[in-house]
């Protein structure tokens, strides 16, 4: 993909973004200070070395400002690549539908702040790569006389081995003409995004309430996990990696398959939407993905049927009994170390 230049909760991204500002500032400030204290040094007293140390010193001023680009270009990536995932989310929420298309429309958003051709991406409004990067180019041009160009060859998306970020790929050229010399430079930069924050797209396509990501403090390896570790995650509302959750990326495609970058929350049971549907429907487990997917654990799809109602003495602070059972599948019932409930069997 080439390219050329041409209401959310804000928070730490607020921060972030101003913080950004700051360096673009800092940034023309120290190339307007080395290009005068470059230029001064010379010495004025032999006209044709002054020249030959003007010249060698605009250069230096010119690769300074090269890497000085790709710097704050990776920066301001990662600003448009959280508030990219953000606008990728509400237009799904907005749609009430997955985004099959999310490895092609999100690089899209990032660098240009639209989806498609004809369909913007919300609250990418000055917020996109390409703003960032035409910002400082024309601020250096303005300042410092550099006239540059950039563009973007490709920008990619993929997992990485964290299952709360997703890596930003961008294949980015930077072009100076200057009277002194002609520079181009082409780089590969890749950078992390988290998803802490973000609306989690089951919830918001299947879901009867929002639910933002945050990934718990809790970090545990297989098998050390307790029944006091799940009423943390429950309560808090928060999320942990699970090799046999739902990736965010599958999470955004609507493909509803485990994986090893799986994470997963626990649906409230109390919400009333929910406590019907439970009511109605005994073979449900509150794991997310199985929740709002409505996976059956059903004599058809599983022998023995493995659904455990938890005990309120196993979970004092949830209200395991009202105003419906709280059910888990017992995968996920003995991997939290549970050792008592009611196992429901179906006939």
């Amino acid at each position: 993909m080439g390219l050329s230049r041409s209401p959310i909760k804000m928070g730490q991204t607020a921060r972030l973004f101003l913080g950004k500002k700051g360096f673009l500032i800092t940034l023309l400030a120290l190339l307007l200070a080395s290009f005068l204290g470059l230029m001064f040094s010379a010495n004025l007293t032999n006209l044709p070395d002054y020249k030959v140390e003007l010249l060698q010193n605009r250069v230096t001023l010119l690769n300074y400002y090269l890497e000085s680009f790709f710097d704050y270009a990776e920066n301001v990536a990662v600003i448009s690549g959280y508030m990219g995932l953000q606008g990728v989310v509400y237009d799904i929420e907005n749609r009430s539908s997955y985004n099959p298309n999310f490895m092609t429309e999100y690089p899209l958003c990032v660098a240009v702040g639209n989806l498609t051709l004809t369909r913007t991406c919300p609250g990418m409004k000055d917020k996109s790569l390409s703003f960032f990067l035409e910002n400082i180019s024309e601020s250096v041009m303005e300042e410092l006389k550099i006239n540059s160009s950039y563009f973007i060859n490709n920008l990619t998306v993929s997992p990485n081995d964290d299952p709360f970020s997703i890596s930003l790929n961008i294949n980015l050229t930077l072009y100076i003409a200057d009277a002194f010399a002609k520079i181009n430079s082409t780089r590969i930069l890749s950078v992390r995004i988290p998803i802490e924050g973000v609306l989690d797209p089951l919830y918001a396509v299947d879901g009867f309430y929002d639910q933002r990501i945050v990934e718990s403090a809790i970090s545990k390896r297989e098998g050390t996990w307790n029944r006091s570790d799940f009423e943390e995650l429950y309560n808090r509302h928060e999320y942990r990696s699970a090799k046999r959750g739902v990736s965010f990326i599958n999470r955004i495609l609507g493909n509803i398959t485990n994986s090893s970058l799986g994470i997963e929350s626990y649906v409230n049971h109390t919400q009333a939407n929910v406590s019907e549907i439970l009511a109605a429907n005994t073979n449900l487990s509150i794991v997310d993905y199985l929740f709002w997917n409505r996976t059956s654990f059903d004599c058809a799809a599983r022998n023995p049927v493995l659904i455990v109602y938890l005990n309120e003495s196993d979970v004092p602070s949830i209200p395991a009994s009202s105003p419906t059972p709280l059910p888990l599948d017992t995968d996920h019932w003995a991997e939290f170390n549970f050792s008592s409930g009611t196992s429901y069997t179906c006939s």
